[in-house]
């Protein structure tokens, strides 16, 4: 099985940005939202609704209980991807990693959406069908007296239930589809905070006309939309990562073939720590919005590279906007693409501006010299579209030599395509490999399966998860 590179990924993380189902991360994943999903089951459970289902529940008393409980599943997932957008230490923890991190938080933002979707149907189609003659209208209820002030209060968080919906149906279809510009998913997220504190006002305040506040479910609610609003208020106001960010100038600027643009930039002595493979969150003076991108050296020194290839609007705009000595802000660092296992032989797999990370590692094993710990053997292969693309950086032949690196180049313009066959081969075999991978979807995904045919193991495979969209 041969291997191309597949289309350019889109703007976003660079040296990084590919999506695979390997069994851990997929595990982890599930965990976090059925998490989520147990505890809208265990709000529900302690609700006053609970003692009123029985077996002989007609159509509207079951639409009651399950607009309720949609309304609480909603909130759950919501308040879970609130929590992940300001991006705290303990879900990369969790998740092994902040990249995969934000791939939870997309999904919790889906399901979310999901549930929402079903409670608004729930609401109105009923109602809707009885309008037209479809469906007989409820038996009278039992009315509850509210004081004012609580009529007040429920009537306001009935107001908004449409607009939430209707906006977060909007929010989600930019945050979905690709072919909306990446600027307008960017700034159509920071409306996410303000949808979250209006469906957490609604899921309290409805709490006065269902009485749930006489049972442990409503504090459980409450509880649930101030997890949720905290972040919510620190998103609104500028306040995600505040102790990881600092601030930097742009030192040097190189435009290299294949439209990449090679910075550095100078921070204050000890302010910016990080490892090998990890990345960061870029904000430059000209464009404010903040865009991963993998860090191209290693750590122990005031000064950062990366290594940007123009893929999108953003990138694009670094070509001709930036200058030496514009301002930068610097958020991080973040990932856990670290270069450690326990495997006798590591493989490295870079497509294309997939080589920064291992321009880190590279840099870090130089700067080591002979007081390097003890490491296993290293196979590196360098695919690129482009014989020009395949000669940045000059120096890798140099770095690969000098560390005892085994450098393998492959061209797909010249019909040069790795095979898994030809890795395992390389390497002598699979068993006992560790393979760290930086490319493109796709080419991340048939790779790994045909390595998998060879005989690595699934967990073997390590490759971020990064995609901002």
């Amino acid at each position: 099985m041969a291997l191309g590179l597949g289309r350019p990924w889109p703007n976003g993380r660079q040296g990084s940005n590919c999506f695979i189902s390997m069994e851990f991360f997929v595990k982890k994943t599930t965990q976090w939202l059925g998490g989520a999903f147990l505890v809208a089951c265990l709000i529900y459970a302690l609700s006053p609704n609970l003692g009123t289902l029985s077996a002989k529940l007609g159509f509207w008393e079951w639409r009651n209980h399950l607009v309720f409980f949609s309304g609480v599943v909603s909130l759950a997932f919501m308040a879970l991807a609130m929590l992940i957008s300001v991006r705290p230490s303990w879900a990369e923890r969790a998740m092994g990693g902040l990249d995969k991190a934000y791939v939870l938080h997309k999904w919790a933002g889906i399901w979310a959406w999901v549930a929402v979707l079903v409670h608004w149907l729930l609401e109105h189609l009923p109602r809707a069908m009885v309008k037209k003659g479809l469906l007989l209208p409820p038996g009278p209820s039992a009315k509850l007296s509210l004081s004012p002030l609580a009529e007040k209060l429920v009537r306001s968080g009935l107001h908004f239930a449409d607009f939430i919906f209707f906006l977060m149906l909007a929010l989600m279809l930019v945050a979905l589809l690709r072919k909306i510009p990446y600027r307008f998913f960017g700034y159509a997220h920071k409306l996410f905070p303000v949808v979250f504190l209006v469906a957490a006002w609604h899921s309290v305040t409805v709490q006065l006309k269902a009485q749930w506040l006489s049972s442990p479910a409503g504090y459980l609610v409450i509880a649930l939309a101030l997890a949720g609003s905290i972040p919510a208020f620190i998103s609104l106001f500028q306040g995600i990562a505040k102790t990881r960010k600092v601030k930097a100038v742009v030192a040097g600027l190189q435009k290299h073939g294949g439209n990449m643009l090679d910075i550095r930039l100078e921070t204050p002595p000890q302010s910016f720590a990080h490892s090998a493979g990890q990345f960061a969150f870029l904000s430059f003076e000209h464009d404010k919005e903040p865009h991963p991108f993998t860090i191209a050296s290693a750590g122990g020194s005031p000064s950062l590279r990366f290594v940007i290839k123009a893929l999108g609007d953003h990138t694009f705009g670094l070509m001709h906007r930036l200058n030496i000595g514009e301002r930068v802000e610097v958020e991080g660092p973040y990932g856990q693409f670290h270069f450690r296992d326990n495997k006798a032989r590591q493989i490295w797999v870079a497509g294309g501006i997939g080589i920064t990370p291992f321009m880190a590692r590279l840099d870090e094993l130089e700067k080591a010299g002979p007081y390097a710990s003890p490491r296993p053997p290293i196979d590196f292969w360098y695919c690129t579209q482009t014989e020009e693309e395949n000669r940045f950086p000059e120096n890798l032949e140099a770095l690969c030599q000098k560390s005892g690196i085994r450098l393998y180049r492959k061209v797909a313009q010249k019909g040069e395509l790795l095979s898994a066959e030809e890795v395992g081969r390389a390497a002598g075999g699979l068993q006992e490999a560790g393979v760290w991978f930086c490319g493109p979807k796709a080419f991340a995904q048939s790779l790994r399966e045909g390595l998998k045919r060879q005989g690595l193991e699934g967990e073997a495979f390590h490759c971020e998860a990064f995609e901002m969209r």
